[in-house]
């Protein structure tokens, strides 16, 4: 195994039924776009993470080099901040929002793909209902979620102007 950060992106509602396929094929293309430029203008080279493709959702590997501040502050920020901007110019069925779940671990390769206990945690985590409902609840362009061992490694300690108190705790 390879330690590794874990980003999970997944589309709210992306199998609405009022979406058709041309809705979903929309979103999907938006969605790559979005996050490639979120991700450069974070300073988190596109070029340099692994991805997976889920449908609905993106599994996202990013070396542990990469700090993780960039991963919870800027990231986010800037993916909300393009998702906002593309949604005004998006029609209604192929605006969308997303759920982001940041997780750091041991992460396996094999014929098939990436597999592990910490990739299926990270999925597990940007599924949690407390994000589900947040979402329900919110307009916000991104729902994040992290891990406790990000939390506790990173978040809590404030780096880069971090706000633990704006993630509260959740089972």
């Amino acid at each position: 195994p390879v330690h590794r950060s874990i980003v999970v992106v997944d589309v709210v509602s992306f199998t609405r039924p009022d979406r058709d396929n041309v809705d979903q094929l929309a979103i999907r293309d938006a969605l790559y776009r979005t996050l490639r430029d979120a991700f450069e203008d974070s300073g988190i080279p596109w070029r340099q993470t692994v991805r997976e493709d889920r449908g609905d959702c993106v599994l996202i590997f990013v070396s542990a080099e990469v700090s993780k501040v960039l991963l919870l502050g800027k990231l986010p920020a800037r993916l909300g901040e393009l998702l906002e901007r593309g949604n005004a110019q998006r029609a209604p069925r192929q605006r969308f929002r997303l759920r982001v779940a940041v997780h750091a671990g041991e992460v396996h390769h094999d014929a098939h793909g990436y597999a592990g206990y910490d990739v299926n945690l990270a999925f597990r985590l940007v599924d949690a209902q407390p994000l589900r409902e947040a979402m329900t609840g919110s307009s916000a362009a991104v729902g994040l979620i992290v891990s406790e061992g990000v939390h506790d490694g990173v978040l809590r300690h404030g780096y880069g102007g971090l706000d633990a108190a704006a993630f509260p705790r959740v089972r």
